[in-house]
């Protein structure tokens, strides 16, 4: 099954030739408002698909919610350009030629929290295994700000709120797992699939370290990896694992709140964002609105009171 996380990110105006960046809703010439103005952006994505011809990817509001300065929802994109086949795996038949000009249109939420007076808001988008929708959404609500706006840039960055990711890994937590995860079988392995007769299939590894008595060893570790003096390759040769490693996570435990953060590939340092795989309901492999959403408003609040403090 594909992991389902949340990643943070940065929404932020400014002029093309300053390095300032303007108050989200009241921002330009004319005192725009940002919020606005992504709501009219999302609301005609909702009427007309944007189709990217040279990226050959389409990308579509499906559903959109509004709850005061927040508008939420569900994006749709998908590639096309490619013919393949559709196998039907309960029968091991094909079921469908997929053309270039189909698109296989997979769901994503996401979640925009911009509030008065500030000069960032805040950008929770869901990310499921390795697809995305940051760069096509970026990519289509810099071309419709910039049609309203010549002079304007639009900044989604990715962010880690440090302070927040620190609540998870202070000395009121403890870690319960730490799990080093591979995307393919290591060679040992798969050697020894075929060496039983049977063929080498792709597959992954998840190795996993349970801590069952509370408290939080390799905390230290831990810490320089989030403040960024250290990457997850230090857990990695801490515990002598035993495989090349593609991401690090851990599995934490404040109070009664759990949460599970990603460190990354230890060849690149923290990523930032958090696995929600275990806390949301699935239909069809996706994650309804409803589950994620919940999900998505805490992390979105957390980060919040790291940025401007509770209140």
């Amino acid at each position: 099954m594909n992991s389902i996380s949340l990643a943070m990110h940065h929404v932020r105006i400014r002029r093309t030739r300053e390095k300032e960046f303007d108050q989200i809703d009241c921002f330009g010439d004319n005192d725009d408002d940002l919020f606005l103005v992504i709501q009219g952006i999302l609301a005609a994505l909702k009427d007309n698909a944007d189709d990217d011809k040279e990226a050959q990817q389409v990308l579509e509001v499906a559903e959109t919610k509004t709850s005061g300065r927040q508008v939420y929802g569900i994006i749709k994109t998908g590639a096309y350009g490619l013919s393949s086949d559709l196998r039907d795996m309960r029968s091991n038949t094909l079921a469908y030629l997929k053309r270039p000009y189909h698109a296989d249109m997979m769901p994503f939420y996401f979640h925009f929290d911009l509030p008065r007076g500030r000069d960032k808001g805040i950008l929770a988008l869901q990310r499921t295994g390795m697809y995305g929708i940051h760069s096509p959404l970026s990519g289509v609500l810099t071309k419709g700000i910039k049609k309203q706006f010549p002079d304007l840039i639009l900044a989604l960055n990715l962010v880690a709120s440090k302070e927040v990711i620190e609540q998870y890994v202070g000395k009121d937590s403890e870690l319960t797992e730490i799990h080093f995860l591979r995307h393919e079988l290591s060679p040992d392995i798969a050697d020894a699939i075929r060496k039983a007769g049977s063929p080498a299939k792709k597959g992954s590894l998840d190795f996993v370290i349970k801590l069952r008595d509370g408290g939080f060893p390799f905390q230290n570790a831990v810490l320089r990896c989030v403040r960024g003096t250290a990457s997850p390759q230090t857990l990695v040769e801490l515990l002598n694992i035993p495989f090349e490693v593609d991401n690090v996570k851990i599995k934490t435990k404040t109070g009664e709140k759990d949460r599970t953060v990603n460190l990354g590939d230890p060849r690149s340092g923290l990523r930032a964002d958090y696995d929600v795989t275990g806390d949301v309901e699935l239909e069809g492999g996706h994650p309804t609105l409803e589950s994620i959403h919940a999900i998505a408003s805490a992390l979105i609040q957390e980060h919040s009171n790291a940025l401007y403090g509770k209140g």
